[in-house]
C-alpha cells in the first residue's frame, strides 16, 4: 500500500503509464468504464474508455486525452465480496481488511508517518501525502456513521494535484 500511495503503484499498474504501456504489461482489459452503459452512453471498445479496469475490476486507470493514467484507484463495494484476496497478486502486502474503515486507514498512515488531512465529518474523505484520496460511504443502514467508522468506497492515487477531485479542499 505504501507503494500505492507514494507512487501510484499496484501490480503491473502505475498511474502515468499510457495505454499503449498498459496493454503491453497486462493485455486489454477486459472491463472498462462505460462497458455495460449503465451510468451513462455504451462504449463498445477499451480504446474508446476514460478509464480501464484489471485484478477482477477493483483496480482502474484513468485516462485524460493523450491516453495518459491520469488517476489509478481501488473500489470497495458495500455489500458485495471484496475483491482484494489478500496474499494474492496485486495484494501480496496488503496491510489492511478486505473491507476497511477510515479509522483502520488512519491508523495505518499515523503508524507509517504518512501525511494525512482529514476532511470535516460532513465530507466523506482523507488527502494522503497530498496525491492520495481515500472516500468512503456515510452510511450504512440509513444512519450517517461518524467519520472513523465509515466504510471506505476507494483509494485512488492522482499523477498531478490538478486531478484531484473538485471536492478536495486543497
Amino acid at each position: 500500500m505504501l507503494n500505492f500511495i507514494h507512487h501510484g503503484k499496484i501490480g503491473e499498474l502505475q498511474v502515468g503509464d499510457s495505454r499503449a504501456e498498459v496493454e503491453a504489461k497486462l493485455g486489454l482489459p477486459e472491463d472498462w468504464k462505460g462497458k455495460t452503459g449503465l451510468f451513462g452512453p455504451r462504449v463498445h471498445t477499451p480504446y474508446e474508455a476514460e478509464g480501464w479496469l484489471f485484478y477482477d475490476s477493483t483496480v482502474g486507470l484513468q485516462f485524460d486525452e493523450l491516453g495518459v493514467s491520469t488517476e489509478i484507484s481501488i473500489t470497495f463495494m458495500p455489500g458485495e465480496p471484496s475483491q482484494i484476496v489478500v496474499g494474492h497478486h496485486p495484494f501480496e502486502d496488503w496491510p489492511l481488511s478486505k473491507n476497511p474503515i477510515m479509522g483502520e486507514v488512519k491508523e495505518y498512515l499515523i503508524s507509517n508517518r504518512i501525511p494525512l488531512e482529514e476532511s470535516s465529518e460532513e465530507d466523506d474523505y482523507f488527502l494522503v501525502d497530498k496525491l492520495c484520496v481515500v472516500e468512503c460511504f456515510p452510511y450504512q443502514c440509513g444512519k450517517r456513521l461518524e467519520l472513523r467508522r465509515r466504510q471506505v468506497s476507494m483509494l485512488s492515487r492522482v499523477l498531478r494535484p490538478e486531478y484531484l477531485p473538485s471536492y478536495v479542499k486543497r
